[in-house]
């Protein structure tokens, strides 16, 4: 398999710029030898180089009839972080010998700012500040295999000014994981890529700028998204799938009812092109595999997106959980980042009983646990806070069923990180909604529902209650189980692995766990009990810290809590 380097090598189908970046941006001369400079080598520092644009923009002709190399597995997780990407806000020219044509398309971005006054060591922070994903390699999409329907690809840039852009690589690198819906990395280096359109890259660049360590990149992107996006009245799923970007990138930004609008409008708009529909998937793919996967990813995206919406607003339903749908459940993660040859996609009522037939052939998904969390998600909400009898024992059902799926789960599906140690964040998203689903079903039915919280945010609804000095002598059953399903939310936090990286949504998840400890420290005198609330109220709050380094709302909710923790500790 080439890598990227070895493709840098061939001078005159990928050129590229003489010397690596790192010597560049010291201005030391280079001997140019990939994959790693002598220099580099010597001083054990990250080499790598940037692509020449100079002879990459092919003919209309050439795009027409190019067919690329093989479909080699380049997965995304596990990729190497030792690429770096270059502020935009520096000049070019502040490069030695590294001329305009070198840099990729949003380095040449005409609004951005130019701030020439920039030293030198705040040019080298801002080129260790953030890294970058190794470009894919190439993926053979035959073109006959993408119909008109997908879009005029003349008006869409070049695959190549795709992949190189620092933006789109922000996004794929931290965002995509979590959200995995899109077309993989791999993808992007194909002319499956040239029928993205434009509004749909420019939300994928606004996100991306999240996580440029630039703030003012957020602005600049962000009205290029939303401008692209309205103007757009295309009623495509390519459409559904900007929506749904943006609505949950509104949510993180702590634009509630924004988000719920714009989720909304990508709801109705998926039904009425019916992408719940296999048929859908067929007509709208010219039979390629990866398209088709993509489309099964985003309708269900859809549901689970809305299922934590309605979660985190105390509805008692969301749009999707009873919503009829034949479409099929998506690959592993790991085989549709490949862009390979991905299998035919199981049914959800295939899912349902899997466990009751002994066959090897079934191995669901992540993403598929992910899906069947969310429905039991959705039950528990439509019961809502009832107390009687005949609630309790639905209840009860619910609890068994949530605790059931995991027992069922393969050894393989239960871990969170795979045998190559790379993180499955579906997986990890599959324990979050469950842990969450616990706690919606036993906090509103457990005796520290009297304690009060005040200032309700996009993510903790609770219900203030008139304040009770007293405290608790028991927690009773209910209680234990919402603290420990609390408890092990909460530990998603420590994971090995970037928490800023991990979906938005992670934030809403960690605000609950410590309302919920919260709640409980305040039900007791003191001792060792309260120590360990206290521990977990920490772990969930330097969460939240990491997570608002990249989402407004982590930051807005942490000051929240932080302000009802202090009030805690000062009762004791």
């Amino acid at each position: 398999m080439q890598t990227p380097h070895d493709l840098s090598s061939q001078k005159q189908d990928n050129p590229v710029s003489s010397a690596c970046v790192p010597c560049r941006s010291r201005h030391l001369k280079c001997d140019g030898v990939a994959p790693t400079c002598s220099r580099c080598q010597t001083t054990n520092t990250n080499c790598y180089y940037i692509q020449s644009r100079r002879g990459l923009r092919p003919n209309k002709a050439d795009n027409a009839s190019s067919n690329v190399p093989s479909q080699a597995s380049l997965p995304l997780e596990g990729s190497s972080d030792t690429d770096a990407i270059l502020d935009p806000s520096y000049d070019p020219a502040m490069f030695s010998g590294l001329g305009m044509d070198d840099l990729s398309s949003e380095f040449l971005f005409g609004s951005l700012p130019m701030q020439m006054g920039q030293t030198q060591q705040s040019l080298e922070q801002a080129v260790e500040a953030s890294s970058t994903l190794d470009l894919p390699n190439a993926v053979d999409i035959p073109p006959s295999e993408l119909v008109p329907s997908l879009g005029d690809k003349s008006t869409s840039p070049s695959f190549r000014e795709v992949a190189f852009d620092p933006m789109i690589q922000l996004y794929y690198q931290n965002f995509h994981g979590s959200h995995p819906f899109a077309i993989p990395w791999k993808a992007v280096n194909s002319p499956l890529c040239q029928y993205l359109p434009s509004y749909l890259l420019s939300v994928m660049r606004y996100i991306g700028s999240h996580y440029h360590p630039n703030l003012s990149f957020r602005d600049i992107y962000q009205r290029k998204a939303y401008s692209e996006l309205s103007n757009d009245i295309s009623r495509t799923g390519f459409k559904v799938q900007g929506l749904l970007l943006i609505s949950i990138v509104d949510h993180a930004s702590g634009y509630e009812d924004k988000a719920l609008q714009t989720l909304d409008t990508a709801i109705k708009m998926a039904l009425d092109i019916q992408m719940n529909r296999e048929s859908f998937v067929r007509d709208n793919s010219g039979g390629n595999a990866i398209l088709e996967e993509s489309w099964h990813r985003t309708y269900w995206e859809l549901y689970v997106v809305s299922g934590l919406f309605a979660a985190f607003r105390q509805q008692t339903t969301f749009a999707l959980h009873s919503q009829y749908a034949d479409i099929r459940l998506p690959c592993s993660d790991e085989i549709y980042n490949r862009a390979g040859l991905i299998p035919r996609g199981r049914t959800l009522e295939e899912f349902q009983n899997y466990w009751l037939h002994d066959d090897p052939s079934n191995n669901f998904s992540s993403f598929s646990y992910r899906i069947q969390t969310t429905q039991i998600l959705g039950t528990i909400l439509s019961l809502g806070h009832h107390m009687d009898s005949s609630d309790e024992i639905q209840a009860e059902a619910i609890d068994a069923r949530l605790a059931s799926l995991a027992m069922h789960q393969p050894a393989a599906q239960r871990e969170i990180y795979r045998s190559n140690g790379t993180l499955d964040e579906m997986a990890l998203q599959a324990q979050m909604i469950n842990y969450l689903s616990l706690i919606c079903l036993h906090y509103p039915r457990s005796n520290m529902r009297f304690v009060p919280f005040r200032n309700p945010s996009s993510c903790v609804r609770q219900r203030t209650i008139e304040d009770s000095n007293s405290t608790l002598p028991n927690l009773d059953l209910h209680s234990v189980k919402a603290l420990r399903a609390a408890d092990m939310l909460a530990s998603l936090a420590a994971l090995p692995s970037p928490i800023k990286r991990q979906s938005p949504f992670m934030t809403c998840g960690l605000a609950i766990t410590v309302t919920v400890h919260l709640a409980a420290a305040l039900t007791q005198a003191g001792g060792t009990r309260l120590d360990t609330l206290k521990a977990r109220i920490d772990l969930a709050l330097g969460g939240l810290n990491m997570l608002g380094e990249v989402w407004p709302l982590a930051q807005a909710i942490r000051k929240q809590l932080v302000g009802l923790y202090s009030e805690m500790i000062a009762k004791h």
